[in-house]
């Protein structure tokens, strides 16, 4: 009933239910019998003091015929009294002013321009504690470059992941913010134009000046233009903590690296040491083998020796060739890759002389 009294848009009304965040500014003007019944503007606003704070809904209705603004706000963040109580005292002491003196025209999007200061100063703010949050990963990072160390470097992954999602949070809502203004922008412009063509064809009554309307149209260019300084800075905090987890990256890939090198170094030793003990194998399990050969009975004579005997050499004949076969098989089993290039190069070297000839 509310709504309907006020004459809301269904525009408007359409977006209450919406989820924060997926709400676009919007801009109405109303005519009845060709003559100019109102004007509307609704966008969200930004409120919060701290990045992880929700956004307001605001909506202005201006009535041509008896000058009257009526404003809505609808949010569920528990700062939002607070400002709204701030900006009553803030008109109250317009008022005041004003009616000491002759000036006594206010413009309708005054409290648009007042809510988008208030949000302009809640991201300065979240600004400030990004900022905070931001130095103390990269002094860590130039304490890890010094002494790196995993478990520091993990708590700076996830240090820096966290304030990732803060800084893209917080741009989101600036590039929102910056939408919103504007569509205000433009939507100000449209009142002063219709108000005053309303006012040449005589249907309208009331005027916006054109000092009232340029003193807003100048507070939403510095708010604009005040957004628009916030996001440089954020893009350069974002790209400081780009470049900071690139070396925290970079930092991990060497730890890795030089862990590789250490695996690799230990296992090229092992292979050292598991070579030599083939080596080792390949001298003796030949003689050993033919000891035990020639140890079996059927070698045997009927006569008992004593000392060496005279066929001594026959052993030496059998074990140092069995050793040379054993290690040649080694060998070419270990290097028949490189003998094999080596023998096609030998072939091909001598084709290619033969050509020339």
């Amino acid at each position: 009933m509310l709504l309907t009294a006020i004459e809301v848009s269904p525009g408007f009304a359409a977006t209450i239910h919406r989820q924060p965040g997926s709400v676009p500014p919007g801009s109405f003007v109303t005519y009845k019998k060709e003559t100019l019944y109102s004007v509307e503007f609704f966008c969200q606003q930004g409120l919060e003091r701290k990045y992880g704070g929700e956004p307001c809904l605001a909506y202005m209705n201006y009535h041509a015929g008896s000058n009257a603004t009526t404003y809505i706000v609808i949010s569920d963040c528990p700062e939002v009294p607070q400002t709204v109580d701030r900006i009553k005292r803030q008109l109250i002491d317009m008022f005041a002013l004003q009616s000491s003196s002759d000036e006594h025209e206010i413009n309708p999007f005054i409290i648009h321009g007042m809510l988008a200061k208030e949000y302009t100063t809640g991201f300065n703010n979240s600004l400030h504690t990004i900022r905070h949050f931001l130095f103390e990963p990269l002094e860590d990072v130039q304490r890890v470059l010094v002494k790196p160390d995993r478990a520091a470097l993990a708590r700076l992954t996830g240090n820096l992941h966290r304030l990732s999602e803060s800084i893209d949070t917080l741009l989101s809502r600036l590039e929102f913010a910056m939408m919103a203004l504007d569509s205000m922008a433009i939507a100000h412009a449209q009142m002063f134009n219709v108000i005053r063509e309303a006012h040449d064809s005589g249907t309208c009554n009331h005027i916006l000046s054109m000092g009232c309307a340029q003193k807003q149209k100048d507070t939403i260019s510095y708010l604009s233009i005040t957004l628009t300084t916030l996001k440089r800075k954020l893009e350069t905090y974002q790209m400081a903590r780009s470049n900071a987890m690139t070396l925290v990256f970079n930092l991990v890939t060497q730890l890795d690296a030089a862990t590789n090198m250490t695996i690799a170094k230990a296992t090229r030793e092992d292979s050292m040491v598991m070579k030599t003990i083939a080596v080792l194998t390949m001298v003796f399990l030949p003689a050993t083998f033919a000891s035990s050969l020639f140890g079996m009975s059927f070698f045997q004579t009927e006569e008992a020796l004593n000392g060496v005997g005279m066929k001594w050499w026959v052993y030496v004949v059998v074990a140092f060739p069995l050793t040379m076969l054993t290690f040649g098989g080694w060998f070419g089993w270990m290097y028949w890759p490189a003998l094999k290039r080596l023998f096609e190069r030998i072939i091909h070297n001598s084709h290619s002389q033969k050509t020339d000839k």
